[in-house]
């Protein structure tokens, strides 16, 4: 996710998501072998919500208004 101020706030420019991830070949060339085993394993963990992690980052309060473009 890339972020951009916007007056007083920040504006999404882009955000990646999708099937990319879901190739074993993509995650193992972008990824330590170690992290890639565990992202291609049967118990692969969940991505974080890029929304929250935008919050936790730029200390926002919960519940600030979001949106993607």
């Amino acid at each position: 996710m890339t972020l951009v101020r916007n007056g007083s706030g920040f504006h999404v420019v882009s955000l990646v998501t999708g099937e990319v991830y879901d190739d074993p070949g993509w995650v193992n060339s972008h990824f330590s072998p170690g992290a890639a085993a565990e992202i291609n394993g049967p118990n692969s963990p969940e991505p974080p919500d890029p929304i929250r992690q935008a919050w936790r980052a730029f200390g926002f309060p919960r519940g600030t208004k979001s949106h993607y473009y």
